[in-house]
């Protein structure tokens, strides 16, 4: 009966360590993959509506790379450059508004350029039009950067975070 009792004593402990070993053991192996996914979550703010990721580390990497590239002037003649103040638009609307503005030049950029838009990503018309020598390589990175910002807002984007996005875009270099 004792040898019975210390075997399932050993079953129970090896059921209740199992998953908690399992779950070290996956973390393990994929550190790495885990690692670089934190890494470009920024923060993570968990309440009663859920988890929210915020996208400031991403900011900060755009507003690091404008840094380094830092356009040569900025044409007074530009046009399609908005600054938005209008109180009742939320934060994220604003972004997306900017986001939009950039896609519209870009499209307007391709039609003079002899491409089709329409099937082509803002991304690929980024490229195209570097190909073709209608942007240059600062103007380029400065958009993809932008492009890749803006996608990664959402509703919880704050107006400090859609001051700064507008600020940087006002640095890209925008003319007809």
């Amino acid at each position: 009966m004792q040898q019975a009792s210390n075997f399932e004593m050993v079953i129970k402990l090896i059921d209740l360590i199992i998953w908690p070993v399992t779950l070290l053991v996956i973390v393990l192996i994929f550190r790495r993959n885990f690692s670089n996914a934190f890494e470009r979550l920024g923060s993570i703010k968990a309440d009663a509506s859920g988890l929210a990721i915020n996208f400031e580390k991403k900011l900060e990497e755009t507003k690091q790379l404008f840094d380094k590239i830092k356009p040569k002037n900025i044409s007074k003649a530009g046009v399609g450059i908005k600054t938005y103040v209008n109180q009742n638009d939320s934060p994220y609307k604003e972004v997306l508004d900017i986001r939009s503005d950039i896609i519209n030049y870009l499209r307007l950029k391709s039609e003079t350029a002899g491409l089709d838009a329409d099937t082509l990503s803002p991304q690929e018309l980024t490229n195209r039009l570097l190909n073709l020598n209608k942007l240059d390589e600062n103007q380029a990175k400065m958009i993809s950067a932008m492009l890749d910002l803006t996608n990664n807002a959402d509703a919880n984007t704050t107006k400090q975070q859609a001051e700064s996005i507008n600020n940087l875009f006002k640095q890209i270099e925008i003319e007809k």
